[in-house]
């Protein structure tokens, strides 16, 4: 075999090994559609007022239903059109170099996808659409006589179960599991360290019920011990409840000093039952305290009676007022974060999809989380016009044939939600700053910090300076005390030591014999001993 025939074997070989690989990873590579959604020459989209092209060719499509100008014979060169408002990731659209309007998005490659399996000729045949404003605005058009200028409305949400929206064929096609309830940090009302002071401040009835209970056992300790125990609970009255009192507070708190101890039986049977009891009572008050540190760290966002923003015409409009909850409405979802940002509403209500497509906003200001995520399922679909129920009868057949297909076009504008600080426990985070990073204590901190530094400067000075004076001030008054004293001393001669000592026998001698004679003239008799 010769070398140009090998060659051409081994290229041929490389090629069907490549179209194989291919073929069996296509699923994967090509699961998203390169021709997503529809593009539609800017001259084209109605935006206020369209151009003789655009109004010649609303005149077919309300001259001629959709299901004539999708299923007839004659149809090839029939135009289909939709209208559409701007609702990430439902649909969306962006304009590049060229005049035209790409419009993407769940909903426009799923209404790609069933033209291309209903219609002959498929989604090329989208010629023109409409730009809406709001929400609002495409529901209204169901209603007006307008709603058969364009062939397809979307998106709309509805029940799931539905399948007509005012009257009009529905074809749900996109399901929505939650709601996400979107938080900022900065939005708190009081600091953390304002809401501890306030709930120690507030228990103050179970602070007296401590220094009264503490009160009320000292007093029955110094009574029950005070006979037998006079050395720790004195006699007095007042001096005995004092150290009784003491002694109630060191044991319920568990420190046990021991300079106060009960030595009579009953004072110690009532002692087990002191601490016993001490121990219960202290104990709410340190879980009172431990509650509130709790709720600091990680606190419950009440929904109720909050102010919270939706954006207009959305169905988490309607949950918050279920949830009796203050609803603020905005036109745009930026609208609604600058409002966070700004303090002016408490949350904001997103659907879970509709959040993964605004995660920048998330990831640029950190102090955005998501507080919770709502059960509330949420359907968007289609709308369709008048005369079109064999185009409603295909859509929905390809919904409930092709599962994997619709579920691939959600999943392609879909991204994981995930808060930036997911890494670290958010409640490790929030009880290391609990303190320090509250403008109060950082306030409290500093003032101790600067009592602190001036009580040690002031007792250096006192230990080298003033005491230092005091020191050789009195010194020098003992000297001149003693010179004085030894000056007025008169000058005579020491005796020796050994007259001293004879001196000291004989007053001995004399001590002695007159204790003797003493003790035996005691009432008349000698004493033994004496």
């Amino acid at each position: 075999m010769k070398i140009y025939q090998l060659i051409v074997l081994g290229a041929l070989f490389l090629a069907q090994q490549r179209f194989f690989a291919h073929c069996i990873f296509l699923p994967w590579f090509s699961s998203k559609n390169d021709s997503d959604g529809f593009k539609i020459p800017m001259s084209l989209v109605e935006l206020k007022k369209g151009g003789e092209k655009l109004q010649e060719l609303k005149n077919i499509t309300k001259r001629v239903s959709l299901d004539a100008r999708c299923f007839s014979e004659d149809s090839d060169d029939m135009p289909i059109s939709f209208a559409f408002h701007k609702n990430l990731p439902y649909a969306y659209f962006h304009t590049g170099k060229s005049k035209h309007l790409q419009i993407q998005g769940m909903i426009p490659g799923l209404l790609s996808d069933i033209l291309d399996y209903c219609c002959p000729g498929g989604a090329k045949k989208v010629q023109f659409a409409k730009l809406l404003k709001k929400p609002a605005d495409a529901e209204d058009r169901i209603t007006s006589k307008m709603v058969n200028e364009y062939d397809f409305t979307f998106p709309i949400h509805a029940p799931a179960t539905s399948r007509s929206f005012r009257d009009h064929p529905f074809i749900p096609l996109v399901r929505v599991p939650s709601v996400v309830f979107l938080a900022y940090d900065g939005n708190e009302r009081t600091s953390k360290t304002h809401a501890i002071a306030t709930t120690i401040l507030k228990a103050w009835p179970i602070m007296v019920f401590i220094l009264l209970t503490a009160t009320f056992s000292g007093i029955i300790i110094w009574f029950l011990d005070h006979r037998q125990n006079p050395q720790e609970f004195p006699q007095s009255f007042l001096k005995g409840i004092w150290e009784g009192f003491w002694w109630a507070l060191v044991t319920m708190t568990t420190v046990g000093y021991g300079d106060r101890s009960p030595k009579s039986t009953l004072g110690r049977v009532f002692c087990i039952f002191w601490i016993i009891t001490g121990l219960i009572i202290i104990s709410i008050f340190i879980a009172m305290v431990t509650a509130a540190l709790a709720a600091a760290t990680h606190p419950h966002f009440p929904i109720h009676g909050s102010l919270i923003g939706v954006v207009n015409g959305s169905e988490e409009y309607q949950l918050g007022v279920l949830m009796n909850a203050q609803m603020e409405i905005f036109h745009k979802v930026y609208d609604i974060t600058d409002a966070l940002l700004k303090s002016e509403i408490d949350g904001a209500f997103f659907d879970s999809f509709m959040i993964t497509a605004h995660l920048n906003l998330i990831k640029d200001h950190p102090g955005f989380r998501v507080e919770r995520t709502i059960e509330h399922p949420v359907t968007y679909g289609m709308v369709l016009a008048g005369n079109s129920s064999k185009m409603e009868a295909c859509a929905r057949r390809y919904v409930e044939n092709y599962p994997r297909k619709v579920f691939q076009r959600i999943a392609d504008h879909l991204k994981p939600l995930k808060n930036p600080n997911d890494e670290i426990s958010q409640e490790v985070k929030a009880a290391e700053g609990l303190f320090y990073e509250e403008g109060t204590f950082k306030l409290i901190v500093y003032c101790g910090l600067g009592i602190l530094a001036f009580l040690s400067i002031a007792g250096l000075i006192y230990e080298f300076a003033v005491k230092k004076y005091l020191l050789a001030k009195q010194t020098a008054n003992e000297n001149s005390y003693h010179n004085v004293e030894m000056a007025n001393r008169p000058n005579s001669e020491e005796p020796s030591r050994e007259g001293e000592f004879d001196e000291l026998l004989q007053d001995y001698k004399s001590f002695h014999d007159s204790w003797v004679e003493r003790c035996k003239k005691l009432q008349g008799k000698p004493l033994h001993g004496c």
